[in-house]
């Protein structure tokens, strides 16, 4: 297996790391046919403020067909997880994930 280094950082490179981390997303959630991010920072008050930065955030999703409470619940907590992860290695990454939507696309 090839690695790539990175010889420059920026949007380009975050971007590219977001593509890869939705269609992850997608292939992890065959049910999943798309979702949406919200940005709850306005919400947030001082007393929630930690010595670390967060990002509070709420997830949307759309399904290819019904699923019960508890697999919603499942899909959902999958994507928060993953989000956190790729947000911690990659804080860049939020500025372009909140307030969008991000569907499967079909070939």
């Amino acid at each position: 297996m090839k690695t790539v280094q990175r010889t420059a950082a920026g949007p380009d490179w975050a971007e590219a790391d977001i593509g890869d981390w939705i269609r992850a997303v997608f292939r992890r959630c065959p049910e999943l046919a798309g979702f949406s991010v919200f940005d709850l920072s306005a919400w947030k008050s001082d007393a929630d403020s930690s010595s670390r930065d967060t990002y509070p955030f709420a997830i949307q999703i759309e399904l290819s067909r019904p699923l019960s409470s508890a697999e919603c619940d499942q899909i959902c907590e999958l994507i928060s997880m993953e989000m956190d992860d790729f947000i911690s290695s990659q804080p860049d990454a939020w500025d372009l994930l909140r307030g969008r939507a991000f569907v499967r696309t079909l070939h």
